[in-house]
């Protein structure tokens, strides 16, 4: 079954124009989905379907944030290894759902459900985090720590808006053409700084080893700035650009 497994990863499971695309996400594609590949073969022989592990995955994200914004120093690292776990579940049930040709409207529901609650708890937990242990920042020690909860939350739902804003957009002047949001952007300056910046922007991509070399190295208060600044550019240029594109179309 493994070597037949890595035979339709090439072909059917994993297209090179979905590779191409998801590249963009370094952590996902260079971590979370070669361990999904690896792990595949183990689902595939038990009875659990893609729909479980996506559930599985949904449950895996929230004990994760709960340990971050609840926890000790070793529970909140447990638990930003948990949200590693989650991606990698996040993965696994879409190659077990196309390797047995299960897929499904349900099954797209709970992939976007999963990743969209994950972005809101994911910040979140970590401004928490943030509030109890918020290490190397010059001026952390007169910054109130409830700055840094209001802070993750407010950047949970500058992930949230952008993302709302964007599926707004492609529902109503899109329509049935599935288009990713970085395809917005054309060729030039303001599409290789969109490419860059998603590397580095939500919880896809650097966001997660940057949270668990945060925790070990004490900077999760500047963690938590740095994202919120970066979250809320994102969103205002995001926003910004979709708006004039809608008034153009």
């Amino acid at each position: 079954m493994e070597n037949e497994l890595n035979f339709k990863i090439s072909s059917e499971l994993y297209p090179l124009e979905k590779e191409k695309a998801n590249r963009e996400t370094i952590w996902e594609h260079y971590f979370a989905r070669k361990i999904a590949f690896f792990i595949a073969p183990i689902f595939l022989k038990t009875k659990i379907s893609a729909s479980q592990i996506s559930i599985l995955a949904i449950i895996t994200g929230i004990i994760a944030a709960i340990l971050i914004m609840v926890g000790n120093f070793w529970q909140v690292f447990l638990g930003a290894i948990l949200m590693q776990v989650w991606l990698i579940f996040d993965k696994t049930d879409g190659i077990i759902a196309r390797y047995r040709k299960t897929t499904s409207k349900f099954g797209e529901f709970l992939e976007e459900f999963s990743g969209s609650l994950i972005a809101a708890l994911f910040f979140s937990s970590t401004g928490v985090a943030a509030s109890k242990f918020p290490g190397f920042l010059p001026f952390s020690s007169q910054l109130p720590p409830q700055l840094f909860i209001i802070l993750g939350i407010l950047t949970s739902f500058f992930v949230i808006f952008r993302h709302l804003i964007f599926r707004h957009f492609e529902a109503v002047f899109l329509k049935e053409k599935e288009v990713k949001n970085e395809s917005l952007f054309k060729s030039g300056s303001l599409a290789t700084f969109y490419k860059m910046a998603i590397k580095f922007l939500g919880i896809y991509s650097l966001a997660q080893p940057l949270l668990i070399l945060a925790i070990i190295f004490n900077f999760l208060g500047l963690y938590t700035l740095v994202y919120f600044v970066i979250q809320g550019l994102a969103m205002l240029a995001n926003v910004s650009f979709l708006v004039y594109r809608a008034s153009k179309i």
